[in-house]
């Protein structure tokens, strides 16, 4: 019997999420994913190609213990002052990577987030080397940013050329051949921890909060922040998230404009993450999922901030896309009808903040069925 690895974007033990060139919601997702993989199978390595964010400094290869029996990995890799420097660290790491799957053979397993950056190398090392591979799917990245042909054609390849598949939308099956062994998985089912409880807002306001992207194409920052000026004066938006400085201080422009015509308050709270976003969210009574209905995008992808905004027990509101409508949480959000801020603040407001249904119920039944189906995903794979 062989190995099984795991190829991520991941944090080191013991790191912030800051410090390294990813994104959290993928983090989140991808160490779930780790969690459940490393009790479904024994001696789990975990492979990860984050990049630390650092202009300057030399950064060790690690190989230490994980948990559960895993063990966990990264490369080695420096600081990236310009422009030729991250060139030369992207081809460094894509070396690594192909430098390490010339080691594998039939007998092993690699289960791969799904990335452009990764696509050719795995085609080829699969067909040389003649490893099992499960592709984990979170989108189609040429429905959600400009690809070149031939980042088109790798990326259609790696969807035709796996196993089996990890999914985050059920509509994702339409894009895998028929007949291959998948489980969908749409995000983090698991709770938080029980620690200490942080305490929810007491200023007799209703806050709302959005948690992700500030990418333009998606809008979801600043759909959220639009609807603030239909809401009245007894709401409070908090928005929280991640971009590129540009897109961060456009968003910081916009809520200054929006917030010059509502009575609503909008607080702009950069990026959270750890305790910082947990005091957040158990702050907050409904959780926002804004982004736009109306890209290709949103017919492969599942919104995890949904499963975040779920887990903490708020509400949510959202515009229902497919991957949503189609998912098993489906019927615990409140959905507008028409992408106009007007409709998400009738939506804010249209919410029954007295449910007496709680949906971590749900979200744990989900989690237990999580772990099932990747155990039964993974002995159909290494059985074949």
């Amino acid at each position: 019997m062989g190995k099984v690895y795991y190829l991520a974007w991941l944090t080191s033990p013991g790191t912030e999420v800051k410090d390294f060139l990813i994104s959290p919601a993928g983090q989140n997702k991808a160490w779930y994913i780790a969690g459940k993989l490393a009790k479904a199978v024994p001696g789990l390595e975990i492979i990860s190609l984050a990049e630390r964010s650092a202009r300057w400094g030399f950064f060790p290869a690690q190989r230490v213990l994980w948990g559960q029996g895993a063990y966990f990995r990264s490369f080695w890799g420096f600081g990236k002052p310009g422009r030729v420097t991250r060139r030369l660290h992207r081809w460094l790491r894509q070396a690594q990577l192909a430098w390490f799957l010339a080691g594998l053979g039939p007998e092993d397993t690699v289960v791969a987030y799904h990335s452009l950056l990764t696509a050719e190398i795995l085609l080829r090392a699969k067909a040389a080397r003649g490893f099992r591979l499960v592709m984990e799917l979170e989108e189609l990245y040429q429905n959600a940013v400009p690809c070149t042909p031939r980042e088109r054609a790798a990326e259609n390849s790696i969807t035709q050329a796996a196993d089996g598949y990890l999914l985050a939308a059920r509509s994702l099956t339409k894009k895998i051949p028929a007949g291959r062994p998948f489980a969908v998985i749409n995000g983090n089912y698991a709770l938080p921890e029980r620690g200490e409880p942080a305490a929810p807002a007491s200023d007799g306001r209703i806050h709302c909060l959005y948690a992700g992207t500030f990418e333009p194409a998606k809008q979801g920052a600043q759909r959220a922040v639009e609807a603030a000026e239909f809401l009245p004066e007894n709401y409070c938006v908090h928005i929280c998230g991640f971009g590129t400085p540009e897109q961060v201080e456009n968003i910081q422009q916009k809520i200054a404009q929006v917030q010059s015509r509502t009575r609503c308050e909008i607080r702009y709270e950069g990026l959270l993450t750890g305790t910082p976003y947990e005091e957040m969210l158990a702050r907050c009574q409904i959780g926002l999922d804004t982004l736009a209905v109306d890209g290709r995008f949103v017919e492969t992808s599942f919104p995890s901030k949904i499963l975040v905004y779920l887990s903490h027990g708020l509400h949510v509101v959202s515009g229902g896309i497919p991957p949503v409508r189609e998912s098993e949480v489906s019927d615990l959000l409140t959905y507008y009808q028409s992408q106009t801020p007007q409709a998400v603040a009738a939506a804010i407001q249209r919410v029954e903040r007295d449910r007496t249904a709680d949906p971590r119920l749900r979200l744990q039944a989900l989690d237990e069925k999580a772990g099932r189906e990747i155990r039964q995903l993974m002995e159909q794979v290494q059985n074949l």
